[in-house]
């Protein structure tokens, strides 16, 4: 969720059962929304426990061959619950025509030698930028509560898709494995083997299929091992004891800032600490977006694209500055796993709002679908893409983002586009709100 929230509360460890509001007490946007995450984590709760964590509503999502001999196959409407969502289909459709229909790309078009057809879904921030009826009109355009939406897609894994991501998967466990006391050692083996069995179970149905009947426990089972590397972040800012007045920065202090701040660290480009993976973040946990008018236009020649905004904030917090990274983005993006490659604001016309973007590197991307332009805020130590090079310490080496927030990741991560972590840092504890361990 990339709202202009403070910071996101809900932690299901905490067994919280609900929020109380107290007299004269200050009410805060994360009280609520915490209240708000506590029920929806108790009712998903509930329907797991009582049906399961998947199943559906009658035939519901029944996938059927294409008479025409097509790769494509009909989705039927109806209910299907994973781990207690709901997922809706209106309508009857296509794997081509779902409701979220940037999904397939060509790393997921039907293979020829078949896969498995699997259901991915996810809840989204949705704004008045991408939803204008949220906005009371009465208001005069004043910004006002956001929305959760739950989206879904099928989704296609080939025996080649499993194995690349597989092998990532793999190799990032070998790496702890690696450097891991000797204690630790004997339970990393035993998620590496079970990483191999699930791969090689896969297979063995993928191949044996449709000759005999599906094995569903397999192919869960290899969807579950994916997450078995999963990176691990942690953050810090050092404190300055001898300073106690809220509104005196010392140059000690390690969160050196007048404003409180919710960074969030994101993923761009999926992979291994070997040079693949990257991140971008920013101090306002990615909710400076703006809404684009018309559609862009990019310049071969210099490699730059001009866009048309419908605003450009309302002040330094929420607007664009020369020499900031940017992105062009919208539903063809995010209903991806690829991101939008970022540019570097080169001019601002805010007579007409228009905002040139300089491209750093030579791109094939289609712009003409991308409805919204976001804000990142990393400067120092970027590539020439605008990102930063994910380095993997187990010592103190810490990654600086600014104003002495810090950040350090695990070795033996396999980082995917898309994840991301929040940092809550506050002045007037002049630290971050983080567990002092990888997590």
């Amino acid at each position: 969720m990339n709202g202009d929230f403070a910071r996101v509360t809900f932690d299901s460890a905490a067994r919280f059962s609900r929020v109380l509001l107290q007299q004269g007490r200050i009410l805060l946007e994360a009280d609520f929304n915490e209240q708000s995450a506590i029920h929806h984590h108790f009712l998903r709760s509930l329907i797991v426990d009582l049906i399961g964590p998947h199943w559906r509503a009658g035939d519901s999502f029944t996938l059927a061959a294409d008479p025409q001999g097509t790769a494509d196959f009909s989705i039927s409407g109806g209910h299907f619950y994973l781990d207690g969502i709901l997922c809706e289909n209106d309508n009857a459709c296509s794997y081509a025509t779902q409701p979220w229909p940037y999904f397939p790309d060509a790393e997921h078009e039907p293979p020829a030698a078949g896969g498995l057809a699997y259901l991915e879904c996810w809840e989204r921030h949705v704004s008045a930028l991408q939803y204008p009826a949220l906005r009371e009109v009465a208001l005069g355009g004043i910004d006002t509560a956001s929305r959760a939406q739950i989206v879904w897609q099928v989704r296609i894994a080939s025996q080649p898709w499993v194995d690349a991501h597989l092998a990532l998967v793999l190799d990032a466990l070998e790496l702890r494995l690696a450097i891991a006391k000797p204690e630790d050692r004997p339970s990393i083996q035993l998620v590496i083997d079970h990483v191999t069995a699930a791969q090689n179970a896969f297979a063995n149905a993928l191949a044996n299929f449709p000759g005999a009947a599906g094995d569903c426990a397999a192919a869960g089972d290899m969807l579950d091992v994916l997450d078995a590397a999963r990176p691990l972040m942690r953050a810090r800012a050092v404190h300055d004891a001898t300073e106690d007045d809220p509104c005196s920065l010392s140059p000690d202090a390690a969160f050196r800032s007048r404003e409180n701040q919710l960074y969030r660290v994101e993923v761009h480009d999926s992979g291994l600490a070997d040079g693949h993976a990257t991140i971008k973040w920013s101090r306002e946990n990615a909710s400076v977006v703006f809404a684009i008018r018309g559609a862009p236009t990019l310049d071969a020649e210099s490699n730059t694209i001009s866009v048309g905004l419908e605003s450009l904030g309302h002040d330094h917090r929420t607007g664009l500055c020369e020499g900031q990274w940017v992105e062009l983005t919208g539903d063809a993006f995010e209903f991806t796993p690829v991101a939008p490659p970022l540019g570097q604001v080169s001019k601002i016309d805010r007579t007409r709002q228009t905002v040139v973007i300089q491209l750093q590197q030579k791109t094939t991307v289609d712009f003409a679908h991308c409805t919204l332009l976001k804000r990142w805020d990393q400067h120092d130590g970027v590539n020439a893409a605008g990102v930063l090079q994910v380095e993997e310490h187990n010592n103190p080496i810490w990654l600086p983002l600014e104003r002495g927030v810090e950040v350090q990741f695990r070795v033996g991560g396999y980082y995917r586009t898309g994840d991301y972590w929040l940092v809550p840092a506050r002045v007037a504890s002049r630290d971050v709100g983080w567990p002092q361990a990888a997590g």
